[in-house]
């Protein structure tokens, strides 16, 4: 395999490498990278999610109405004898019971909190085994389009280590790297985009294009990276279509997957004209249906969860014509 190029989210970048921006294609040095970026932002909705979950309407009216329940129920003797607040609040001074009685309840929070703890994990812990799975060839392969290992071996450095030049396949199959765009910082890479024709729901009129992964490092997320990469795959999907559309005039279908829960992404599409044409349910559409696990256990914990608190994965869409219609490119 390629030597390849060092990503760790977790550390800042090097401070010591100039603070110069660029852009590239994807290489084999790159592949390692490429698919970190794309993991993290499936680790990074997970966040999302729960944050999402833990502050929805139905979980903080869990929330309150039954620790309002259990208080009233541990306080009421004092609470029905009590003629102010005042008079009510002094009890917590004066008397040793009603201090236990307010203690007693904390007990409570800790499982109430403990309960939508459990809800939100069952909720999210659908993007943290994608991120897991991720490495997995059928994940990478409808991410990226290809065999993303392999293509890791085409490198320079290991060609000459096997003393080889590429064979013409290998040529062809280089070229599957101009697909995906990724902006570099500080010679790191810090966001990425990826298409992917789809060409069994293409026809003679239309060519089918998704974006299968996009997203930026957290720290970078205020600085637009998105929308410029946006911006290069209009240009890009027209190049896609003169490669592979059998009718070099069709208009082009640009599709895009976001959550329901991620507003930041979903502004963005819409600021870019994107519109939503479908929702569904399965979140994880890396599965197979066949593959999918079944019974009753599962829909409670994982569909009949995502309807109660209405998360979806959406499609939108985009159709181009006009080049002159998409603005500036990266």
């Amino acid at each position: 395999m390629a030597i390849q190029k060092d990503v760790n989210l977790n550390e800042p970048l090097n401070d010591k490498i100039p603070p110069t921006l660029g852009k590239t294609s994807l290489t084999p040095e790159l592949s390692q990278a490429a698919l970190i970026l794309q993991g993290d932002y499936y680790s990074q909705l997970q966040g999302k999610c729960n944050r999402y979950v833990f502050w929805h309407p139905i979980s903080t009216t869990f929330l309150v109405i039954s620790t309002s329940i259990f208080t009233y129920y541990r306080l009421y003797d004092y609470i029905s004898v009590s003629e102010s607040f005042g008079e009510f609040f002094s009890f917590f001074i004066k008397s040793r019971d009603f201090q236990f009685q307010v203690m007693g309840i904390f007990p409570w929070l800790v499982c109430v909190f403990g309960i939508v703890g459990i809800v939100t994990h069952f909720v999210s812990d659908v993007y943290k085994d994608i991120s897991v799975k991720l490495p997995q060839l059928k994940y990478i392969e409808k991410i990226f389009g290809f065999n993303l290992k392999e293509y890791a071996r085409l490198s320079q450095s290991t060609l000459l280590k096997q003393k080889r030049k590429l064979t013409p396949k290998e040529v062809v199959f280089l070229k599957n790297g101009a697909n995906t765009h990724i902006v570099m910082y500080r010679d790191s890479p810090i966001a990425i985009i990826t298409l992917i024709p789809l060409l069994d729901e293409s026809s003679e009129t239309e060519f089918v294009i998704k974006i299968t992964g996009l997203h930026v490092r957290k720290a970078f997320v205020k600085v637009d990276f998105d929308v410029l990469l946006l911006e290069w795959s209009y240009d890009r999907a027209r190049d896609i279509l003169k490669e592979y559309g059998p009718n070099k005039d069709a208009k082009i279908t640009l599709l895009a997957d976001a959550f329901s829960f991620d507003n930041s992404l979903i502004k963005t599409l819409e600021n870019q004209s994107f519109q939503k044409i479908s929702s569904s349910f399965t979140l994880n559409s890396f599965e197979d249906d066949s593959e999918s696990k079944t019974g009753i256990l599962s829909y409670i914990t994982s569909t009949g969860a995502y309807k109660t608190f209405g998360i979806t994965k959406d499609t939108y869409r985009l159709t181009l014509q006009d080049k002159t219609a998409d603005g500036n490119l990266i």
